[in-house]
């Protein structure tokens, strides 16, 4: 039966691409000659626009497709049939010769019916050429991801133009257990509504001396400062002043760290920086119940741009290549097991995450959302005791990421050395 259902999805795709490309083709060929004639054979929508006075993102579509080399790349570039009328009449109003027009009109028509006959309409044309065309995806993904920003926006009450998470992380003093510290930026950071909570970072941890310190416990960044006044976990000449007021929620081991709900006023951006040690977080060495370690962070209000590093001691998992993946929320919550096959599948989102290489040290880290930012992690390791050197660096960069979505960083764990 599996065998009989992939051949007939196989055959089924086959007939769709059949259908697709000469419909592409012929768009192609007829659009391509008026395009011509009107530019005298320069393709850039600014020429467009200024012989025939169409709409800017309507000539951009236009002249973005016809520059794909691939057919169906190009049909998932071109605007919708109605706008592709509106391009030719307004070639007839401008004394295009009229064979060049009434060639357009036929693969227009062959377009609308293509689109009509398929369920789902053009939705259904645009993801499945993105199946196949990493180009098309990453176009299909943004578009998205704006929409989903704005309308999430709205709805959370709150937004913010850059988020980003810096993760260091570096063998503990006792043989079995890993320490980190963690730096939280919030950039341009506003409330759209006054009663929108805000969370700042969260995390599960003991207080210090408790349970025979089995669990992780948290300290300030800097040595010496109460880690009983959540104030005291802001960087603050990272912040907008005044600084603004921190409360903890908690549930068990479970601490939130949220703006107060006196700091209503966000008619200004707000940036706020906040970093924390975390003492036995992670385990540095695999088990027989474990075999991979994790961070995972829920995104939980909309950003532009989404940051998220992590760097790891050159003594610690040697070899480690960091992997990330996105999950739908588990109604059991986070889940630090990583699983082979459909349960491995099930609630992953599939989306474009680059990691990118930072090397030792702090030479590469510039960011340009956030200007401050090579000179906060500088500052953050002097605080920390740590040598920035002695770490290699990892970075993924989103634009317009999806809320309320988990992001996790998974590391393998090597086997203790007899």
């Amino acid at each position: 039966m599996p065998m009989a259902k992939s051949k007939r999805n196989e055959e089924s795709n086959g007939g769709f691409e059949r259908r697709l490309r000469p419909v592409a083709r012929a768009l192609r060929a007829a659009l391509s000659h008026l395009v011509e004639e009107v530019t005298g054979g320069t393709f850039r929508s600014g020429r467009l626009v200024e012989l025939l006075a169409v709409d800017k993102s309507l000539a951009s579509r236009i002249i973005q497709a016809l520059r794909e080399e691939d057919d169906l790349d190009l049909l998932h570039r071109l605007p919708a049939p109605t706008g592709l009328r509106i391009l030719v009449k307004t070639c007839q109003a401008k004394g295009v010769p009229g064979g060049l027009c009434a060639a357009c009109e036929e693969p227009i028509v062959g377009f609308q019916t293509l689109i009509d006959s398929i369920p789902g309409g053009r939705g259904s044309i645009d993801g499945w050429i993105s199946s196949r065309s990493a180009a098309a995806r990453e176009r299909n993904e943004h578009r998205s991801k704006q929409a989903i920003y704005k309308a999430m926006s709205y709805v959370i009450g709150a937004h913010c133009d850059t988020l980003a998470t810096t993760l260091v992380l570096q063998p503990a003093q006792d043989s079995g257990h890993v320490d980190g510290f963690e730096v939280h930026q919030r950039y341009g950071l506003r409330r759209l509504r006054p009663s929108a909570p805000i969370a700042l970072f969260s995390v599960c941890y003991d207080q210090p001396g408790e349970d025979g310190r089995d669990w992780p416990w948290i300290e300030t960044l800097e040595e010496g400062l109460d880690g009983g006044d959540p104030g005291n976990f802001l960087i603050d000449d990272y912040c907008t002043m005044p600084l603004p007021g921190i409360d903890t929620v908690e549930h068990g081991k479970h601490h939130i760290f949220m703006l107060t709900e006196e700091e209503v006023s966000l008619e200004e951006p707000l940036n706020i920086c906040s970093g924390y040690v975390l003492r036995h977080g992670w385990q540095r060495y695999a088990s027989d119940t474990k075999r991979d370690e994790c961070r995972a962070y829920l995104l939980n209000f909309p950003c532009k741009t989404l940051v998220r590093e992590v760097f790891i001691h050159r003594d610690l998992w040697r070899g480690c290549n960091p992997e990330l993946n996105l999950r739908l929320p588990n109604p059991s919550g986070v889940d630090p097991n990583r699983y082979d096959g459909l349960m491995g599948r099930l609630n992953t989102v599939d989306m474009h995450l680059p990691i990118e290489q930072l090397g030792r040290g702090l030479d590469k880290v510039a960011l340009k959302p956030l200007p401050k930012h090579k000179q906060l992690l500088t500052e953050s390791f002097e605080r920390s005791g740590w040598d920035p050197d002695a770490f290699h660096g990892f970075r993924t960069q989103v634009r317009y990421p999806v809320p309320l979505i988990t992001m996790t960083w998974w590391f393998s764990l090597p086997n203790k050395e007899k």
